[in-house]
């Protein structure tokens, strides 16, 4: 999974302690509890399907828990409710921390393509319709205990196994004659070791085997001998087929199944009971591998819907951190604003009430000019009128 770099860890440090100390105790906690019904909102947005309905399946098994149960760094409490736990919100480097850890870089781009080329339903190699081999089974095989490996190994039953070989018999395309050299050595197996079905005669072995050429290559003496033995540790107990409980012995059963799977192993005829025993250690070999494959694919969906859960968990709280501090932040911003506002009016209302003022006494002023000029004129007029007479 890519994880954050240092230097976004420090950027997104920084940031959340900003964001952490714009709201009190009571608002982190509230915008740290998210419901399972808007974790799968946010699950949506994953474009596999195969992905969603693990992360669903996982989600409903943590909500059925009697007691609470831990996503990494959160929380699942009885009420279906996905809280971030309460010593990292004393914390906000701890909790920023914890929550980057959460998030995937790898998941991000995808779901950015993906809604870049409107392709939502896109099914990813893990959950393809016909998915790849994954893993080494070693791999699985080492993970597993002692009762895994035995549980697996009687898990085999008789009708399924029948059904298997019939289709590896078909894929193969065996002749009649080959097609009854191999039952008769699956019957050896399930039957005891003498009874075999059908047992041609030598006459009828002869008719059967007409076009069987001798020019046609026979396995080695060495190998044939080392498959009666692998076949002779094989044993049929309640209806299932019991693999020996050894590493050494698996591993010759899955080489055989990969040999047959490449085609290297596949020969023209089986022209031997033992190729018979040979051909049914293949096709058992097969059905371990497939057994092996679909334990390690889901060992790898478990984990991979384990790091998405907490990575949508992780986007989903800082989504509602964002929220509630665009809420809070918003609401003052807006008082500021309104503050600012009243201001300006009132500083407007003082402006137009000086310029009236400072009219008026300039209207005033003016008034006394006019009236003192007045005064002088007539008191001019009359000394004139004085003189003259």
């Amino acid at each position: 999974m890519a994880t954050p770099s240092r230097s976004d860890r420090a950027s997104g440090g920084v940031l959340g302690a900003q964001k952490w100390g714009a709201l009190t105790r009571e608002e982190l906690t509230k915008a740290c509890q998210i419901s399972l019904e808007d974790l799968r909102r946010h699950c949506a947005e994953i474009p596999c399907m195969g992905c969603r309905s693990a992360i669903e399946a996982l989600l409903t098994q943590l909500a059925a828990r009697p007691s609470n149960a831990d996503i990494g760094p959160f929380a699942v409490l009885a009420n279906r409710v996905v809280k971030l736990r309460d010593e990292l919100l004393a914390d906000s480097d701890k909790a920023c921390s914890a929550l980057l850890r959460c998030r995937n870089a790898d998941l991000d781009a995808w779901i950015t393509k993906s809604k870049a080329q409107h392709k939502g339903n896109k099914r990813c190699p893990l959950h393809s319709l016909k998915p790849r081999p994954v893993g080494a089974w070693i791999d699985v095989w080492l993970l597993m205990s002692d009762d895994c490996h035995r549980v697996m190994l009687t898990a085999l039953t008789a009708e399924r196994f029948e059904d298997a070989l019939q289709a590896y018999l078909r894929k193969h395309k065996f002749c009649s004659h080959c097609r009854s050299v191999v039952l008769e050595a699956y019957d050896m197996l399930i039957l005891d070791r003498h009874a075999t079905r059908g047992e041609l005669s030598d006459e009828d072995s002869a008719d059967e085997a007409h076009g069987h050429s001798d020019d046609d290559a026979l396995a080695d003496t060495d190998d044939i001998a080392h498959a009666e033995r692998l076949f002779k540790k094989l044993s049929y107990v309640n209806g299932r087929i019991v693999i020996p409980n050894d590493a050494t012995y698996v591993q010759e059963l899955l080489d055989r199944a990969e040999r047959s799977m490449r085609g290297e192993q596949q020969s023209q005829h089986v022209k031997q009971g033992s190729l018979g025993q040979d051909e049914v250690l293949s096709c058992l070999g097969g059905c371990l591998w497939e057994e092996l494959q679909n334990l390690w694919r889901q060992m790898v969906n478990n984990e991979r819907s384990w790091c998405m859960l907490q990575h949508v968990a992780s986007m989903a709280t800082l989504t509602h951190i964002d929220v509630s501090v665009d809420e809070k932040v918003g609401d003052r911003i807006m008082l500021e604003l309104l503050a600012e506002e009243e201001g300006e009016k009132n500083a407007a209302s003082n402006q137009k009430s000086k310029k009236a003022k400072k009219k008026a006494r300039q209207k005033a002023k003016k008034a006394a000019a006019a009236a003192k000029k007045a005064e002088e004129e007539r008191s001019a007029s009359a000394q004139a009128e004085e003189t003259a007479s």
